[in-house]
């Protein structure tokens, strides 16, 4: 027998602040999130940072077989006395951007991110998309709007477009301060990701345009596209302003104007030339 949700919410273990820190203590919220994910018994999931349980309490009941990655020792020594009696259940202490996914398959992910490396993570389940198919992620508010933002909008970025490539994007809901604790100083949105069985833009190089999209954006998403890519991609200028002239875009546009299929065209472009 699972111990009682107020046995999970009464443990004395203070939040780390420096770990980015904060537990998630709403029951129904919990719920919604675990229904959201719609799992089934035997079923796979990987939790990222389980904290105090609230959310793997739930996939144990389900009968799923949870791997909950948590960093902080404190914590997997009370959950694995939490969950004793759990034979679903496998606790890995180690921080998740060092985690091997890639002997991993069928997966589907939930976790509330730490909002100081959520784009980390979000990266890195990018780069091993090919192991999961369903996550479902609360971020801070902000950086939910990077993931299900459109081109031009608010936030918009390598996140976005690299997200809008392989997966169907969900907004679920937002998740007030005072749900957690301690009560972060931002409002969270959880938002659903679904791997596409087909992406919208046919890639030759999936890494390539995984390296052409985030080479557009950096340093700084608001300078111009010649500018990141003859920096990035190691092509000067005139080069440059050669391909985008062959695909039709302008000299000073910027990435965050440019939708999946001019991104997609433009890897293509650069590919064929560097290659």
């Amino acid at each position: 027998m699972l111990p009682s949700s107020n046995k999970i919410l009464s443990n004395p273990i203070r939040p780390v602040k420096s770990l980015g820190q904060v537990f998630l203590t709403h029951q129904a919220t919990a719920d919604t999130l675990v229904a959201a994910l719609e799992s089934h018994p035997g079923e796979t999931i990987l939790e990222i940072g389980p904290g105090k349980g609230i959310l793997t309490k739930r996939l144990i009941e389900k009968g799923c077989r949870v791997i909950a990655v948590e960093i902080d020792r404190r914590l997997v020594y009370f959950l694995k006395e939490l969950f004793s009696s759990a034979e679903n259940l496998t606790l890995i202490e180690q921080d998740f951007l060092e985690f091997d996914m890639t002997n991993l398959r069928g997966l589907k992910i939930i976790g509330n991110l730490p909002y100081y490396i959520s784009s980390q993570i979000l990266f890195k389940l990018i780069e091993n998309h090919f192991t999961w198919h369903t996550a479902v992620l609360t971020t801070q508010r902000e950086f939910a709007e990077r993931v299900l933002g459109k081109p031009g909008g608010r936030g918009y970025g390598s996140l976005t477009v690299l997200c809008t490539y392989l997966f169907s994007r969900r907004r679920l809901f937002n998740i007030p301060p005072s749900f957690f604790k301690p009560s972060p100083e931002v409002v969270s949105t959880s938002f659903v990701l679904t791997r596409l069985s087909c992406p919208p833009v046919k890639i030759s190089d999936e890494r390539w345009f995984f390296a052409v999209v985030r080479a557009t954006f950096k340093p700084q998403r608001r300078k111009t596209l010649l500018n990141n890519l003859s920096r990035n991609i190691g092509l000067d200028k005139e080069k440059v302003a050669a391909i985008l002239k062959e695909i039709s875009l302008p000299q000073d546009i910027r990435a965050e104007d440019l939708n999946l299929e001019q991104f997609a065209l433009l890897s293509e472009a650069l590919r064929i030339f560097c290659h």
